[in-house]
């Protein structure tokens, strides 16, 4: 009763129509409205809005593949029940009819305890799991990831005590080189817009972060230049300042971590079915699904608990309160995610880009053939929150190197690079010593071992 009562508070079980998982997903920011916006604002700051502008000027047409994108889309849709015993009905009355339609076709599909209407936002801690679901998590994942992280702590304490005494110093690095990885090789890849010449705009409005005061602030429009083809920032401001190359990195670095990369665990609660029924269909679906809610609950609401410790050992400013970053993380999460139509214009800059849009039309078409193992799963959702969720992690490891690069002693960001070198250590690596099976590869289920080997002929690497 207790742990009903502790825990369970707006978690719910999917099933439950207060579930905001039980709905659709949430439809995104209209392409069109997200422009307005960010011209908007650039004029509002009076700060290169031509240039804006020109970045800006194609409108977005529809094309022969935005209707192929729908179609897959519609037949990765999910079937409206969380339960193996909901599909074997709807199969059972279809069967009883006569008909040789299938569930999808029937309109059975929504013959189920879920909604088939949009969610009004996204949401990243909302699903309720028992005592005994969370205890697996605890055990099995848990204690790996607090290794994890006091390892590496300790062994970032030891690295900036040497670095203050001249006895190590990082590498060189290039942070235009940098801040162009940042934004062609990871998630922040979706905040492209356009492409003059060799110069794509990268644009952030609204874009929640931290400052020198340890406050939450936002900043009306962050814009980020990259030549394409030497694959450096060319340009960057932040409101009506122009920012180096050093305080691009800390910021998006901060903004991925804190207000992007949580959007998707967010949508990641649609790709899911912790329903203990659900075993006895696809095992490895429920195995993964715990793990997700367990790190959407440890990342939403358990995060902010660790930030007086790293205060304490001295990693963390006296500044820094777990209420701003949350705030920071809130944010994020209402704000959405903005439609990205033009992103495959940068397909021949950016392996990750190239990845994402090759696989996913892949992975929509062979979900739809396995989708009645998948009760309550939607196909778009549970790509973001698997494939796209891995590679983003994977992406912001290559990008960075070294934590010591992110500039600590910035009189105005350097708050946030501290942020910035504790989850570079501590929560974008692979966890040690797992002993669940958690890849596609060399999963014994046909859906994710038959994805695997069709992604890895795109690209090995991811």
């Amino acid at each position: 009763k207790k742990w009903n009562e502790s825990f369970g508070g707006k978690r719910v079980s999917r099933r439950e129509k207060t579930s905001p998982s039980n709905a659709q997903p949430p439809k995104i920011v209209p392409y069109e409205e997200s422009k307005a916006e960010i011209i908007a604002a650039a004029e509002s700051l009076g700060v290169d809005s031509d240039g804006v502008r020109m970045m800006m000027k194609n409108t977005r047409r529809k094309t022969i593949k935005d209707a192929a994108t729908k179609a897959a889309q519609k037949k990765a849709a999910r079937i409206q029940t969380m339960t193996a015993s909901g599909v074997e009905r709807m199969q059972t009355e279809l069967t009883n009819r006569g008909t040789r339609k299938t569930i999808t076709s029937s309109g059975a599909l929504n013959q189920g305890s879920l909604s088939a209407e949009d969610a009004e936002g996204m949401d990243m801690d909302h699903v309720y799991l028992s005592f005994t679901q969370l205890l697996f998590g605890y055990t099995r994942v848990g204690v790996n990831a607090v290794f994890l992280i006091k390892k590496n702590i300790t062994l970032l304490r030891l690295r900036t005590w040497l670095n203050k005494r001249g006895i190590i110093k990082p590498k060189p690095v290039d942070y235009d080189a940098l801040v162009a990885r940042l934004c062609l090789e990871s998630s922040l890849a979706c905040y492209y817009k356009s492409k003059v010449d060799n110069e794509a705009g990268f644009f952030f409005p609204h874009l929640p972060y931290v400052d020198y005061d340890g406050k939450k602030k936002v900043c009306e429009l962050m814009t980020v230049y990259v030549d394409v083809i030497t694959k450096k920032m060319t340009k960057a401001t932040f409101d009506k300042d122009e920012i180096t190359g050093s305080q691009a990195a800390t910021i998006l670095f901060f903004f991925n971590l804190s207000a992007n990369h949580v959007k998707i665990h967010s949508m990641a609660n649609w790709g899911l079915n912790s329903e203990v029924a659900v075993k006895n269909v696809n095992k490895f679906l429920y195995q993964n699904s715990l793990v997700t809610v367990i790190y959407n609950f440890f990342g939403f609401t358990g995060f902010g608990t660790y930030i007086p410790g790293w205060k304490n050992k001295g990693l963390l400013s006296k500044e820094w309160n777990i209420e701003a970053f949350e705030q920071v993380v809130i944010q994020g999460v209402d704000d959405n995610i903005q439609a990205h139509p033009n992103i495959d214009e940068l397909v021949p800059y950016s392996s990750f880009v190239n990845f994402i849009v090759k696989t996913r039309p892949i992975f929509l078409s062979d979900f739809a053939k396995y989708r009645t193992q998948f009760p309550g799963v939607h196909g778009e959702a549970m790509y973001i929150g698997t494939v796209m969720h891995s590679m983003d992690h994977t992406a912001l490891d290559w990008a960075c190197e070294e934590p010591l690069w992110l500039d600590v002693d910035d009189s105005r960001f350097g708050l946030m690079a501290e942020m910035d070198r504790v989850v570079m250590v501590g929560f974008s690596k692979d966890l040690p010593g797992l002993t669940i099976h958690k890849r596609y590869k060399g999963s014994t289920h046909p859906f994710y071992a038959g994805f695997y080997q069709k992604a890895a002929k795109i690209d090995t690497r991811w």
